[in-house]
C-alpha cells in the first residue's frame, strides 16, 4: 500500500491487487461485515472479488486507525457516498489497483488504465471543446482517459450519476471552489482527483 499526502487533510492511498495471497484475501473478507461478505461473494469475477476486498479492507483500516471509526457504523446514499459529518473519502479501482482517497472537505476519485479503445466513445461524454483536446492531442488515449477520469471524479465529489456527464467542461470552466488533480504515480494509469474546496 502506498500513502501519498496532498496537504494536510488531503491523502489517497493505493494498492495492487497481486501484492497478497489467496489467503490473505479470505483473511480480509472474514474481517468485512456481513453486508461486505454477501456482496463480495456474488462477484463472479476472481479479480473484481479481490478489488472488491481490498478496496473495503483498506476503507476500514484507514477508518479505523486514522480517524477511529467504526466502518460498519458508516451509512451510504443511494451513490454509494459515504455519510459521515466531517470526514470524506471515495474508493475507484481498475484492472489490477484500488486508489481510495481522504479529505476534510467532499472528495471524488477516479483511476483508469490508459489503453486503446473506440475513441468515438467520446461523444457520450465530452464537450466540443474537450473533443477538441483530445483529438489534437500527440496520445489521444492518455487524454481521453484524463477527462474521463476528471469527470467521474467530479461526479463521484458531487455524490450523483453521470446523466449531466456531457454538460460538464473540466478544461475551460473549472470552478474556482474545485482543486482537481491528475496524478501519473502508476505507469500506464491515470488518477483524479477532485476536491470541494469551498462553497
Amino acid at each position: 500500500m502506498l500513502y501519498n499526502n496532498l496537504g494536510d487533510f488531503m491523502f489517497f492511498i493505493y494498492d495492487n491487487i497481486n501484492n497478497y495471497t489467496d489467503n490473505d484475501y479470505q483473511d480480509m473478507l472474514n474481517s468485512l461485515n456481513v453486508d461486505d461478505k454477501k456482496k463480495i461473494t456474488e462477484i463472479i469475477r476472481i479479480s473484481d472479488k479481490k478489488l472488491s476486498i481490498l478496496s473495503r479492507f483498506l476503507l476500514k483500516s484507514i477508518l479505523s486507525q486514522k480517524y477511529h471509526l467504526d466502518y460498519n457504523n458508516i451509512f451510504f446514499n443511494e451513490y454509494n457516498k459515504p455519510l459521515i459529518e466531517g470526514i470524506f473519502f471515495n474508493i475507484s479501482h481498475s484492472y489490477e489497483y484500488v486508489v481510495l482517497a481522504f479529505s476534510n472537505n467532499e472528495i471524488g476519485i477516479d483511476i483508469e488504465k490508459i489503453r486503446k479503445v473506440d475513441l468515438n466513445i467520446i461523444n457520450g461524454f465530452c464537450t466540443d471543446n474537450e473533443k477538441d483536446y483530445i483529438l489534437n492531442s500527440k496520445d489521444k488515449y492518455k487524454s481521453l482517459f484524463e477527462i474521463y477520469t476528471l469527470k467521474e471524479s467530479y461526479f463521484k465529489m458531487l455524490g450523483t450519476d453521470l446523466s449531466n456527464i456531457k454538460n460538464v467542461d473540466l478544461i475551460n470552466n473549472v470552478k474556482s471552489n474545485l482543486n482537481i488533480k491528475l496524478i501519473y504515480d502508476i505507469p500506464e494509469y491515470i488518477i483524479s482527483m477532485t476536491e470541494k474546496t469551498g462553497k
